[in-house]
């Protein structure tokens, strides 16, 4: 997916709010991996189905350290209020390589440190 449709791959200089590595495809591949990996432990984490709430659980059972979980949600609300500003002046998710970059390498570290090759 990302050698065909990351904002990377067409232009180093924008990054992808959805798409691009430390995004939010990112973060909710993380998110849906650990849900699926521990439902059967931990029921209750089925009972959600967005990210946010699903992160706060993550967090409260352990399965992901409360700091990280914050981080997540954190960089999701940040790049989701980005798109719909964007959406909303008729643009795309794409934003200057520079903007969010503490955010995506938050994401990208906990994503690797989860998932190894992500």
């Amino acid at each position: 997916m990302r050698s065909e449709l990351t904002a990377q791959k067409d232009n180093a200089t924008r990054f992808d709010l959805k798409r691009d590595p430390g995004g939010i495809v990112d973060i909710e591949f993380v998110v849906q991996f650990l849900v699926l990996a521990h439902a059967d432990e931990f029921p209750s984490l089925t009972k959600w189905s967005d990210v946010i709430r699903l992160l706060e659980a993550l967090g409260q059972k352990l399965l992901i350290s409360p700091a990280d979980a914050s981080a997540l949600s954190e960089a999701y609300l940040a790049y989701r209020g980005a798109i719909h500003v964007l959406t909303l002046e008729g643009l795309g998710p794409r934003v200057s390589d520079a903007a969010y970059s503490s955010q995506r390498e938050q994401v990208r570290r906990v994503a690797e440190s989860l998932l190894p090759g992500l």
